[in-house]
């Protein structure tokens, strides 16, 4: 490598100007000129390698992401260096979290509450048990019995709620309701390190399970409690629920880059319902961040 410095131009010297950069959440960004003599065995592809330390001094923790030269007059060349590092002493950046909630259309008989009362603080019981007499459930809901012929279990077929024909009772605003709109919350995370063990463990997490407040991710506050905060206001009611029944976080997508010497890694997560995911379905996570 250059030497780092030199009073002559037969090695890169630093020009005055260089900008640092830092994020807030533990990441340094660099950008230095060096100018030195053209010489016959200048190699500039080998001479400024992704990942060769900065050579200004007291920054030689960064690395170097890109570099570019330019030919001047008088045979010396500019070259442009941009550097990346973490903050002196750590491996890890804070995380930097962005969540979104949206809406999606569900069926209205996968509400927790279609017929028992299994969450509470999201209203009562839909539709109740199924029955063939619409007088007989919740809101005039309509089962139809899928399985005729003697000795045939009834297997009930959800049809839709019924309008109310008595004019003397409350008109049922639930008539004609098919669908309901379910919350969908994501979490998109993105940090560097300089631990290559960090980047391979995040790289091979896709479709596993995270505890509820991502403790194997450390995120920060308040991104550490959403699960939780959400499971304190809706509440799983019904003893027949099996236990644990708490939200958790699915891992949808994972991406880990080289960045300079370290290693940029962004990961997406979908929190589950007032269940969390099927543990039959959905492994969970080996991950240890």
């Amino acid at each position: 490598m250059l030497a780092k410095r030199g009073n002559e131009l037969t090695s890169a010297v630093t020009q005055a100007g260089y900008t640092i950069n830092y994020d807030g959440y533990g990441l340094a960004t660099m950008s230095v000129k060096y100018i030195m003599d053209w010489q016959e065995d200048f190699n500039f592809e080998q001479d400024w390698k992704r990942g060769d330390a900065c050579l200004v001094l007291g920054y030689e923790h960064l690395t170097l992401i890109r570099a570019s030269m330019t030919a001047n007059e008088g045979r010396t060349i500019t070259v442009n260096a941009e550097y990346v590092g973490l903050t002196k002493g750590t491996s890890m950046t804070y995380w930097q979290c962005t969540v979104s909630s949206a809406a999606s259309s569900e069926p209205i008989e996968s509400h927790p509450n279609f017929t028992r009362l299994v969450v509470s603080n999201i209203g009562g019981i839909l539709a109740g048990p199924a029955k063939s007499d619409p007088s007989l459930t919740l809101n005039n809901a309509f089962f139809v019995n899928s399985k005729q012929g003697q000795g045939a279990l009834p297997a009930w077929q959800f049809v839709g709620f019924l309008p109310e024909n008595d004019s003397s009772k409350k008109v049922n605003i639930k008539a004609g309701v098919k669908t309901y709109f379910r919350p969908n919350i994501t979490m998109k995370c993105m940090g560097y390190t300089t631990d290559a063990s960090i980047a391979g463990k995040v790289s091979i997490a896709t479709w596993n399970v995270f505890t509820g407040d991502l403790d194997e991710l450390k995120v920060p506050e308040p991104y550490n409690r959403i699960a939780s905060e959400i499971d304190a206001k809706y509440k799983v009611v019904d003893p027949n629920v099996p236990r644990p029944a708490a939200r958790n976080w699915l891992c949808i997508a994972s991406n880990v880059e080289m960045y300079g010497a370290i290693y940029k890694i962004q990961c997406e997560f979908m929190l589950s319902g007032w269940a969390g995911w099927d543990k039959d379905i959905y492994p969970k996570s080996r991950a240890s961040i």
